[in-house]
């Protein structure tokens, strides 16, 4: 079986699930009413790399991914099964922008 695929899509696919990745950190961060600068400090990596993550413009490093799962005192399975929840549960939303 051959398959057609188009990288341009599942760019677009890692940068909706980028975003994804992003809105429930910063929503797990708010939650643990922290600041960019404190988690930032925290962690020993800027505020604008924290931002960065958040607004799913840089994919974020497993090892930093577990740091942060710490700081918020969730298990980081706990913290990425969230994440994959919301990103299948907007995939209707993630289909729309491949069409």
């Amino acid at each position: 079986m051959k398959y057609n695929y188009d990288y341009g899509k599942s760019q677009l696919l890692d940068t909706c699930f980028n975003q994804t990745v992003g809105e429930v950190l910063r929503e797990v961060r708010e939650e643990n009413n922290l600041s960019l600068q404190k988690v930032a400090s925290k962690i020993m990596i800027s505020k604008q790399t924290i931002s960065k993550y958040e607004t799913g413009l840089s994919k974020i490093r497993i090892q930093t991914f577990k740091k942060l799962a710490k700081i918020y005192n969730i298990d980081p399975k706990d913290l990425y099964n969230i994440i994959i929840v919301r990103f299948i549960k907007n995939s209707s939303s993630h289909i729309e922008k491949l069409k």
